[in-house]
């Protein structure tokens, strides 16, 4: 999962990656959406969202593999 590949992309890089997530309410539905972020080094690198904090986790996540990808040609 895209969570556990940019922990462990972290880790060998010893780059400090840190998850924030936020709930908002949707105001067409009674269901909230969950909005995530990834730091690294503190700075935003990715933004995901989902119905679940793990659904907006992973999005966040992907998104930030494939900025770090298009910077350093990470796979």
């Amino acid at each position: 999962d895209f969570k556990s590949r940019i922990i462990e992309w972290g880790q060998k890089n010893r780059e400090e990656i840190i998850f924030i997530c936020d709930e908002e309410q949707n105001s067409s539905e009674n269901s909230p959406i969950f909005v995530s972020y990834v730091k690294i080094n503190e700075k935003e690198i990715g933004k995901g969202t989902g119905y679940s904090k793990k659904e907006a986790e992973q999005n966040a996540a992907e998104n930030a593999l494939l900025k770090i990808s298009d910077l350093n040609n990470y796979s």
